[in-house]
């Protein structure tokens, strides 16, 4: 396994020609086509099909039989073959039954996207990571090869007798060190790819856009309009509404009829056959279900207020990580340093006995920090941009938007 995954690492970062370095577009288009992903939207149908029951204008039709005989003991008796009863919706409830079901079965639909919309931004997480500690490794491996150089040289002056063997184990000590320090961001890397070749079967990078933010206010109207959270607690709360009318309706007295085909049988008589005709009227209750409707007044109140506190939440969360973003891009925009022939300065005045060899390691790490401090931050700021439209429960790439639409098709 671990052979695997060093092979896949080596392969990633080496098969540029075999067009492997996709974009973050296409990497979720295959992330989509996955088996997971398909078992999840099976389940989520799965679960609206057995979730959701609409309901008729009728009830379901009533089949009955019976059979009377007296207790004197005698021949007769009165059978009835087979009843048919049905009862209408006369008090309206079975209709507004079948609109709450409507509701219920929308709240299952945007339960299902909002799933799918979950998994696609922690895959968009991965890729991020992926790429960024991709670059972080780049800038170490550069690294790694600068301080080789310089250890080839430090050896050519400690044979010269220009330096002592001192300074020398020293350089070594910071090349092993920082070799170990490679070999752990490879491992990262490693594990990150593996993800990432399970759900693409790609073995090579991922290119990342630049990502740009909406306005806050912009933000703000899409993510009321069109958060699937947001969308599916006011199916809820509709469904909530409708609850309470169907409790109000359940004491309004409901009409039915039965036909029956009868049989009667007497000593004296033979035995006849007819039909009977009978009307039902449900008695109301007296107390005009008070409790039942006070108890789905209660659910309905709940579902207000989870919405409310819901929508509250996330306007919270959205501005919070809006303003981080700023800040975090007023930081970019303050980093102004180059390190270009910083290290080769320094190994100059070291050369010419002008600096020690604790400034020229300090040199070398900290030219080594401050690159490494700049994708990081990068990788911050985007991290951060994906988190706010997580949050805000949209998409701010059109293309990731339709190949998510086209799957829930």
């Amino acid at each position: 396994m671990q052979k695997t995954i060093v092979f896949l690492l080596i392969f990633a970062m080496n098969t540029v020609a075999a067009n492997e370095i996709l974009s973050e577009n296409e990497m979720i288009k295959r992330f989509l086509n996955h088996e997971s992903i398909n078992l999840l939207l099976k389940t989520g149908e799965s679960i609206k099909d057995n979730s959701v029951i609409t309901s008729s204008y009728m009830k379901n039709p009533e089949l009955s039989a019976g059979y009377e005989q007296p207790f004197s003991g005698n021949d007769s008796y009165t059978a009835k073959l087979i009843g048919i009863g049905v009862q209408f919706d006369i008090n309206g409830s079975y209709s507004l039954k079948k609109k709450a079901a409507a509701y219920k079965e929308k709240q299952v639909e945007y339960s299902i996207r909002e799933m799918l919309f979950d998994r696609i931004f922690s895959f968009r997480f991965l890729l991020n990571r992926h790429h960024f500690l991709s670059k972080k490794y780049a800038i170490m491996e550069k690294m790694h090869r600068d301080i080789k150089v310089l250890l080839s040289t430090l050896d050519e002056l400690v044979t010269g007798g220009e330096r002592s063997s001192f300074d020398r184990n020293r350089m070594r000590s910071l090349y092993t060190l920082h070799s170990v320090e490679m070999s752990r961001t490879m491992a990262e890397i490693a594990a990150l790819q593996e993800e990432v070749y399970y759900f693409t079967r790609s073995v090579g990078g991922v290119q990342l856009k630049p990502i740009t933010v909406d306005n806050i206010t912009t933000i703000m109207t899409k993510t009321m309009e069109g958060n699937s959270a947001l969308l599916r607690q006011k199916e809820a709360v509709s469904k909530a509404d409708v609850d309470v009318k169907v409790a109000k309706r359940e004491w309004i007295p409901t009409i039915g009829f039965e036909m029956a085909l009868k049989k009667e049988n007497a000593p004296t008589v033979s035995p006849e056959y007819g039909f009977e005709l009978e009307f039902m009227v449900a008695l109301p209750i007296f107390d005009f279900n008070r409790e039942g409707v006070a108890e789905k007044n209660v659910e309905r109140i709940a579902a207000l207020f989870e919405h409310e506190e819901r929508e509250m939440k996330i306007e919270i969360a959205v501005r919070s990580h809006y303003k981080k973003i700023m800040e975090l891009l007023k930081q970019r925009g303050e980093l102004n340093f180059s390190t270009e022939k910083l290290i080769d300065n320094a190994f100059i005045l070291y050369r010419e006995a002008e600096s020690s060899i604790d400034n020229l390691i300090n040199t070398i790490s900290e030219s080594e920090e401050l690159m490494i401090v700049e994708v990081e931050l990068n990788e911050e700021i985007r991290k951060e941009i994906l988190t706010l439209y997580h949050v805000a429960g949209f998409f701010n790439n059109k293309e990731i938007s339709d190949s998510m639409r086209e799957v829930l098709q």
